[in-house]
Order: C-alpha cells, then sequence, then structure tokens
C-alpha cells in the first residue's frame, strides 16, 4: 500500500477521533507521572510502550480495517488490469524511436485500454520476446503471424492488419520473379527467427541468410552482399522512405507477392486468464474499427505509395 493511503486512513482516525482525544490525553499524562515516579526511584517500567490506537473505540478499528482492505483491493483490482505487452522492433509495426511506438503498439494498447487496462509495452529482440511469453514473463506478444510453433505456447486473438510480404532487389536484378523457385538463383536475407509461411520456411532449395533485422539485410544488398530481401511490404516501404541512400542506389520492391498473412497478438499459455484477455481484445478492437480509430492509427504509420 502506498504511503499516500496510509496518510489517509490516519486522517480518518484522527478526525473520528477528536471527541476521544481527551482521554487519550489523559492516559499518556498519567503514565508519564507513572513513568517519573519510577524513573526516580531507579525502577524499571512495568507497563508496555502505550498506543494511542489501544484506546480507540472497537467501530474505529473495525472502520480503519475497511479503508484498508478497500486499498488493498483497489490495488489488486488495478495489477489484475495490467498487461505486459512485449513487442520486437520492427518498424513501423514497432519501434522504439518510433513516436507512438508504432502501428501495432498503438492499435494494441488502444485495444486493451479501450476495456479498461493498462498495458505496459517492452520492445525487445524477437527471440527474447519468444522466451519471455513461454515463460510467463510477458502476458502477451503482438505482430503475429500465423505460425504453428508458436500456437504451442501462445493463444491467438482475431487479427488487426493484414500485410503482403515481398522481396526487396538491387537495380541490377533483371530476372523477373513470378514465383519462389524463381528466386533459386539469389541470395536472399531476412531477419532472424522471421517467418514468411510454411512454403518460405520449407524451401530449403533457397539460399538464405539470416540478420538480427530486416535493417541489416538491406544494408547488406546495399553493399552487394544480399541479391533480395525478404519482409512485409510495409516494412520494405518504411526502410526505402527513411534512408535516402537505397532510393539513390535503385533498390526496388518487385511486384511479387510470396503470402499475404494476418497480423494478430498472442497470449501466453502460462496466463489464467488468457481467454478473457484476448475476448476483451477482440472487444476493445471491434471499437477501435467503430469510432474510425483504426482507420487512423493506420493512415498515420503506412504509406504504401510509390517512391
Amino acid at each position: 500500500m502506498s504511503p499516500r493511503n496510509y496518510s489517509v486512513i490516519l486522517n480518518i482516525l484522527r478526525l473520528n477521533s477528536e471527541n476521544h482525544g481527551k482521554k487519550v490525553e489523559s492516559i499518556q499524562n498519567s503514565l508519564k507521572i507513572r513513568k517519573s515516579l519510577l524513573d526516580n526511584t531507579n525502577s524499571a517500567p512495568i507497563f508496555p510502550e502505550f498506543s494511542p490506537l489501544e484506546t480507540l473505540p472497537m467501530n474505529l478499528l473495525k472502520l480503519a480495517m475497511g479503508i484498508l482492505l478497500f486499498f488493498k483491493g483497489a490495488e489488486l483490482s488495478a495489477k489484475h488490469k495490467e498487461i505486459k505487452l512485449g513487442l520486437d522492433e520492427w518498424p513501423p509495426f514497432a519501434g522504439k524511436l518510433i513516436p507512438g511506438h508504432g502501428l501495432s503498439a498503438e492499435i494494441i494498447t488502444g485495444a486493451f485500454e479501450n476495456q479498461g487496462y493498462k498495458v505496459v509495452l517492452t520492445i525487445l529482440p524477437w527471440s527474447r520476446v519468444e522466451q519471455d511469453v513461454k515463460q510467463g514473463r510477458l502476458d502477451a506478444m503482438g505482430n503475429l503471424y500465423e505460425i504453428e510453433d508458436i500456437k504451442a505456447y501462445a493463444d491467438y486473438s482475431r487479427p488487426y492488419y493484414r500485410s503482403a510480404v515481398k522481396f526487396l532487389a538491387r537495380s541490377d536484378i533483371k530476372t523477373v520473379i513470378n514465383t519462389l523457385e524463381d528466386a533459386k538463383p539469389f541470395t536472399i536475407g531476412y531477419g532472424n527467427g522471421y517467418s514468411f509461411g510454411e512454403v518460405f520456411d520449407k524451401a530449403h532449395y533457397l539460399q538464405k541468410v539470416t540478420c538480427p533485422l530486416t535493417l541489416n539485410c538491406i544494408r547488406m544488398l546495399s553493399a552487394g552482399r544480399l541479391d533480395l530481401v525478404v519482409d512485409s511490404e510495409e516494412v520494405l516501404h518504411y526502410q526505402l522512405r527513411h534512408n535516402p541512400k537505397f532510393q539513390a542506389e535503385g533498390l526496388q520492391i518487385l511486384p511479387f507477392i510470396l503470402i499475404t498473412n494476418n497480423m494478430s497478438i498472442g497470449v501466453s499459455k502460462k496466463h489464467p486468464r488468457r481467454k478473457e484477455l484476448i475476448e476483451d481484445f477482440n472487444r476493445g478492437l471491434d471499437q477501435l474499427i467503430k469510432t474510425k480509430r483504426m482507420e487512423a492509427i493506420i493512415k498515420k504509420y503506412i504509406d504504401l505509395e510509390p517512391i
């Protein structure tokens, strides 16, 4: 309980015991006299330490206990409505330096806040987010495509966004890519731990290279160390728009769509109220859509116009 709550209780007790104060003062004075007499005779005190609360009527003590329980219940209720959310650094969907922390952060936070929750956001590497949700240190994670491995430790919500996955290429790549097999001659970079559908994940005939982040892959592409980078179309557009150097070098997003994925949140299976949290999130999401706030959030972060 906070010091402020204790202060409130003491003030209430003080106000309710004004009439009782004279009796307390009288007892204290009597005890001081007795103590003085004993001190003068070098005798040890034979009575226990006095507390004014001991003289309070039972009804005031009950009032104090009731107030204590009220504040404790309020604190438990607030904690009950707190969500620890983990997202990986993946602009424009999530980023520490992005105002509002990105599309996913703002949508998920807004949906839960519509249902009275407080969201505590943490942005971590993807592998750390996964581990913390598995262990129950985080309640929920976002930026999730539908992946069977994740379903083993998290329950999915309804999708809050839909994204197309595409390739980013250097201008000297002249081969037209219409199928995944057309990318076989090229080295393809993608973020470590990312999944782009079962077809891509199990395409062992491809020359794949993992990077800590998509931005690292694009830098390797720019330096000629990769031929292609694969990621969400929104992520590729974001990096091109915020890095004029990539635009000047003629990096281009290819029209071929590898897969179109739904994006959801996942709630840790270790959370005792995971079904309730998902239902509340889905209801909050409906409110975002009805109030047009969802549309405003998407417009704020997403720009897929040709560069």
